[in-house]
Formats: structure tokens, C-alpha cells, sequence
């Protein structure tokens, strides 16, 4: 579990510029790089072309969280 101090911190570091970049999205979402052009790959995340360096909207990035599936963190004895 992660600390509320911890948990601040980590709000308050999340950009909230409307384009991110591939590096902002990987650290926001705790996954590799490989995921994130996964992700981008097959759609679940467009990206803009900006200075020859792809951006990804903040609107994209919320959206595709919050089509997350929820998981239960406890799943008891198996």
C-alpha cells in the first residue's frame, strides 16, 4: 500500500500539460517503454507528432485509464 505521503508526492508530480510524452506516459502509467508503443501500436494510444517527437494528449491517456477493467487487490485463498 502505497503511503498518503508517497501518494501526494506522486499527484502532485503528474503533468497536466494537454501533451505528454512517451517518457511521461510510460512513468504515469509504471510500465516499460515497450508497453507504451504497444499501446500506441494498436491504437489504445494516438499520438501527435510534434517536432519530430510523438505526444500523447492528456484526454487520451485519462481515457484510456479509465477503461482500465477494476481488479480486486485482495483476492483471498485460491
Amino acid at each position: 500500500m502505497m503511503s498518503d505521503e508517497r501518494m501526494n508526492a506522486r499527484n502532485e508530480s503528474r503533468s497536466t500539460d494537454p501533451l505528454l510524452s512517451v517518457d511521461e506516459v510510460r512513468r504515469e502509467l509504471g510500465v516499460g517503454l515497450t508497453k507504451v508503443n504497444e499501446l500506441v501500436r494498436t491504437g489504445f494510444l494516438p499520438v501527435v507528432w510534434l517536432g519530430g517527437r510523438r505526444r500523447i494528449h492528456r484526454a487520451d491517456l485519462d481515457s484510456y485509464i479509465r477503461s482500465l477493467p477494476a481488479t480486486r487487490s485482495n483476492r483471498g485463498p485460491r
